[in-house]
């Protein structure tokens, strides 16, 4: 898959990056770089993983791929569109389909269904939606069992139009709904859009708590430290759920290095999807800071936040 040498004896430093499918079983061979008295010696050695988000499958060329307006057609489960097939290279996804949410009420639903394989009890369900057109749609997407029940999947990516769930623990030979409507937290509620979706046996990539608390009009500030022990890519996903019944509460979370200077932002609103973010840092020491404030401008209502990584 891929290789490196080092340049010569007194640079023997190496980093190897591979993009790897959590679900596989790798091999790494470590061998000399040369024949001589430098190719023997102790090494140190270690390896990490970092899931850095979903980027959109691959399109097919456009003059085959079409985005369908159901005219308001699957707006029901029953009525639900089955999410096709396809045989196109898309990033890992199996199923992928162009759809039109209309108006800020419009629905869509898909099915997706479990395989049946022998001597596997549990499936992982992959589904992504993102914009088709530029500062276009922000959609979400919410599952269903085959009785209607809401699901409760993983948020893995929510960030400029690009919205990916994760979904553990699915029975074979099972029937599963994905639901698409926009984001009435921000703008663009209609437009084209892309769905993916995936049914495999992978693991549900994890997200580590990195912290939660809550704020209110008395304590509307938190602050946190975060030491990184190597450099890399990270997923930083943020929550937000009101502690009561007002959903009017706004939290930010700012990052920033040592020397003070801001390194990413995170802003979600209340009872509203995770928001997403990607960054790359440095191995150090960071201070996360926390804060909540009235979209409306009134008094603060109290508010549970979350913030994981992976």
């Amino acid at each position: 898959m891929a290789s490196a040498a080092a340049a010569n004896p007194l640079n023997g430093d190496i980093t190897l990056n591979v993009a790897a499918n959590g679900s596989d079983t790798y091999y790494i061979k470590i061998d000399h770089a040369s024949a001589d008295v430098f190719g023997i010696g102790a090494y140190q050695f270690s390896v990490s993983h970092h899931f850095v988000y979903y980027n959109p499958p691959a399109l097919p060329p456009l003059a085959t791929f079409t985005f369908t307006n159901d005219h308001f057609s699957n707006e029901v489960l029953a009525n639900a569109t089955n999410l096709p097939k396809t045989n196109i290279a898309n990033g890992g996804f199996t199923s992928l389909y162009g759809g039109n949410i209309l108006s800020s009420t419009d629905v869509d639903y898909y099915v997706l269904r479990t395989p049946n394989t022998a001597g596997i009890s549990n499936y992982t369900m992959t589904a992504a939606a993102w914009a088709a057109d530029l500062n276009g749609l922000n959609p979400v997407i919410h599952f269903f069992d085959s009785n209607g029940t809401p699901l409760a999947g993983q948020v893995l990516t929510n960030s400029n139009g690009t919205y990916t769930i994760q979904l553990a623990n699915l029975v074979p030979s099972q029937k599963y709904y994905a639901e698409v409507v926009p984001n009435l937290g921000g703008a663009n509620v209609v437009g084209n859009y892309t769905l993916a979706g995936n049914v495999d046996t992978s693991c549900l990539v994890a997200l580590s708590l990195l912290g939660s608390h809550t704020l209110s009009s008395s304590a509307s500030t938190d602050s946190a430290t975060l030491t990184m022990n190597e450099n890399g890519f990270y997923n930083f996903v943020l929550g937000a759920q009101p502690a009561g019944s007002s959903t009017d509460a706004i939290v930010t979370m700012n990052l920033c290095d040592s020397a003070g200077n801001l390194v990413l932002s995170l802003t979600v609103a209340a009872g509203q999807p995770p928001a997403t973010t990607i960054a790359f840092l440095q191995t150090g020491t960071y201070t996360l800071r926390y804060s909540a404030h009235s979209k409306s401008g009134g008094s603060l209502a109290s508010v549970n936040y979350w913030l994981a990584n992976c």
